[in-house]
């Protein structure tokens, strides 16, 4: 449509007309579900004036080439946790310059597996206002319940240029975060299917860049 706009410094009398005739809008995801169903219903929903058009890439190849793919088999419940420390504190002793991304349920107690991880790996456990990013080895943990400026702060943490970053999260990070240089994903509880599999370990193996995705059973 047509909006009418003043200038800085310009009279009120003057009113230039700006128009926009022509906008295209792309909508991009690594899977979209029933994508069928979705595109009628944007139309029937007068989301969009007309069906939007459906373009699929690369099929075939739905996670990046470059990530390998392993798994660790666990004998009780019990020692996850204690799996999940010796994975953290021998990738540490082998090369500390990494970022790990851990995916849990959201019933663990995430605060507790950090702390621990952070003591494994001599680090700190991020505290928001506290805790500096220019310290050696940072553990954060992101969930939903915690405030918007805690979440923005744990992935600033987990962002930063270090030694070493972890994070211990739920799916709430697994679409649409974009991290740099993700040298790790861990399922330390297995996704409950396949997209949501996909989406967690395409965090890392971005731009070509080689990952690595471990799941604990």
């Amino acid at each position: 449509g047509d909006e009418e706009f003043i200038l800085p410094g310009e009279s009120a009398m003057v009113r230039p007309k700006r128009q926009f005739r022509h906008r295209q809008t792309v909508f991009a995801s690594a899977t979209i579900p029933q994508h069928r169903h979705f595109l009628k219903q944007c139309k029937a929903n007068q989301w969009t004036l007309e069906e939007p058009i459906f373009v699929c890439t690369s099929p075939g190849e739905a996670l990046p080439p470059t990530l390998q793919h392993a798994y660790m088999v666990c004998a009780t419940m019990e020692k996850k946790v204690s799996t999940l420390r010796r994975i953290i504190t021998k990738l540490h002793q082998s090369q500390s310059n990494k970022k790990i991304l851990v995916f849990c349920d959201p019933f663990r107690n995430m605060e507790t597996m950090a702390l621990a991880v952070a003591q494994d790996i001599h680090g700190t456990l991020f505290q928001e206002g506290k805790t500096s990013l220019a310290n050696d080895s940072i553990v954060s943990v992101l969930k939903m319940e915690d405030s918007l400026s805690q979440r923005a702060g744990a992935t600033q943490a987990f962002a930063s240029e270090g030694p070493m970053r972890v994070m211990i999260t739920t799916d709430l990070a697994a679409r649409g975060l974009d991290i740099a240089k993700i040298s790790h994903v861990i399922h330390y509880d297995l996704p409950p299917d396949s997209d949501t599999y996909l989406h967690r370990s395409g965090r890392s193996g971005r731009l070509g860049q080689k990952g690595q995705v471990l799941s604990i059973v």
